[in-house]
């Protein structure tokens, strides 16, 4: 059943990636200016960002904790929504305040009315975001996958509609920013017609201290984390123009359901560490480590290699040639995407046994130096200094570098510090075995057929994929026994089974493990 929920995430993610293709090519092939409406929305969304973590100081993460350790389910519930409304409500006064502040007081402003218009729209859509955390916790921390999925899909379905819409119409930065949340607004209103079932008790004040005592040092994570994902998108917009800023998170959009792929497996990986821990098993913390980067890397890594081989031609097929600009950008974030996504399974253990303070003193240096980084590679001076002037190839370096560092570095402390687990070293079989795969795509098929129409991809990924696990055979990593396994996995019949009962079927409150499961 656990490889089940995690097919699904996995699924659901590969689903939501091919939406989300769908949806950028739709606006940058058909939308006028699109790099530039684009990068303001994009601008807009990291400016936010920059705060994001008042809405989430790590209490997303002590909730599915605490649920997961057996605490009380409603008293949990209502106590993280009572939390909730007091983040909200000061986010947006930090937002207010912080935008007046900017515009009357240090007399500041936007390089356009539109990138002010679009940063107020778009608050709903983190308003709502948060709110929508505390049931899309609670499912995750009762493992209820198939709940917090089917929300997301329906979230990547509307928006795609909205964006429709919108390009047809010829709607421009405003219509752009309101398909985030119509996105969103479709999100919660699924999240909260599938709650039934669930009580919403009186906050414990007590239990809110045991979240805030969790996630305090989880906070620092936080921010550390907004800043790395959202200081390179404002310093271009800043020190360069909305069209570097389009470019850049382009190149992120195409890269990002790589880490998601990384993340969805956390989603099921995180609550059984702390049930492990719970119960002391560090055998079977460090199995389903090893485990989940394996599977992790057996799909992911020849993405990722396709994407740094051919980053031109998938942004020619996925975006338009007015974005090609970000091709090295792309090549390097599929470098960067490969190395979240598999530390993400040794990742989860820093909170998942009870160390958030350790992960904090590991990625707080790490987004000081992306940031430091940033501040070199990105501008072309800074008062007066003449400086690299990277634009998007900068940021993209800088955070590489930083997360390289991150990575080895977490390893070695999971290792000597937290569980013994070592890095699973045959994961270099499937770096081998992509790198045979892309060196005969390259060297012999685009030689005589390269990649003109959206249709070449398939065949790229047809022959690729058939080398690959070739490759991954001869290696012996890949066996008759996991295939046979994998395909009672992704039996539907199974599979719709598994999803009707979640969705529909009304349960008694309470833990698995209250449960006797």
């Amino acid at each position: 059943m656990l490889a089940r929920k995690t097919l699904l995430i996995i699924a659901n993610n590969v689903a939501g990636g091919i939406l989300g293709y769908i949806i950028l090519f739709v606006i940058a092939r058909y939308m006028i200016n699109a790099d530039y409406i684009y990068g303001v929305v994009a601008f807009g969304l990291a400016t936010l960002g920059l705060f994001m973590f008042i809405l989430n100081p790590g209490t997303n993460t002590a909730h599915i904790k605490k649920v997961s350790e057996g605490k009380d389910v409603g008293t949990c519930i209502g106590t993280y929504l009572a939390m909730k409304v007091v983040l909200t409500a000061f986010f947006l006064i930090v937002i207010l305040v912080g935008m007046f502040t900017w515009k009357h007081i240090f007399n500041q402003g936007f390089e356009s009315t539109k990138i002010e218009v679009a940063i107020y729209i778009l608050l709903i859509n983190y308003v709502l975001t948060s709110f929508n955390g505390v049931f899309v916790a609670t499912y995750e921390a009762r493992k209820e996958i198939a709940k917090a999925q089917l929300g997301m899909l329906m979230s990547t379905l509307s928006r795609l509609a909205a964006v429709l819409i919108i390009v047809y119409f010829q709607m421009g930065v405003y219509g752009l920013a309101w398909t985030w949340n119509i996105s969103m607004m479709a999100y919660f209103l699924v999240s909260i017609l599938m709650f039934r079932g669930y009580r919403i008790k009186r906050p414990s004040w007590e239990l809110a201290k045991d979240y805030i005592k969790f996630a305090f040092p989880i906070m620092f994570i936080t921010i550390a984390s907004v800043l790395v994902v959202t200081t390179d998108r404002v310093m271009l917009g800043y020190f360069w123009n909305p069209e570097d800023v389009g470019h850049y998170f382009a190149a992120w959009r195409i890269t990002v359901f790589i880490i998601m792929f990384g993340v969805a497996v956390q989603k099921l990986v995180f609550p059984t560490i702390s049930e492990y821990h719970t119960e002391n098993k560090k055998g079977l913390i460090q199995n389903l480590s090893w485990v989940a980067e394996k599977y992790i890397g057996l799909f992911i890594i020849p993405i990722c290699f396709f994407m740094a081989v051919f980053p031109s031609d998938v942004i020619h097929i996925m975006t338009s040639d007015d974005f090609l600009p970000a091709a090295p950008i792309l090549r390097i974030f599929a470098i960067y995407s490969l190395l979240i996504a598999l530390n993400i399974p040794y990742a989860s253990q820093f909170a998942g046994t009870n160390r958030p303070r350790m992960a904090a003193l590991l990625g707080i240096p790490a987004a000081i130096l992306n940031i430091l980084l940033n501040l070199i590679l990105v501008p072309a001076s800074l008062f007066g200094i003449p400086l690299a002037g990277l634009k998007g190839v900068g940021a993209a370096l800088g955070t590489l570098i930083s997360t390289t560092i991150y990575v080895v570095v977490s390893r070695i402390v999971i290792y000597k510090s937290i569980s013994g687990t070592k890095s699973n070293w045959k994961i270099i079989f499937n770096l081998i075995s992509a790198g045979l795969m892309s060196l005969f795509l390259y060297y012999i098929l685009y030689q005589y057929h390269p990649i003109v129409r959206y249709y070449d991809i398939f065949l790229y990924m047809g022959v690729g994929a058939v080398i690959y696990f070739a490759a991954m055979f001869i290696f012996r990593q890949f066996t008759k026994k996991e295939f046979v396994y994998l395909l009672k996995v992704v039996d539907p019949v199974q599979m719709l089974k598994y999803i009707k009962k979640e969705v529909f079927a009304r349960k008694k409150q309470g833990t698995d493990r209250e449960k006797g499961v």
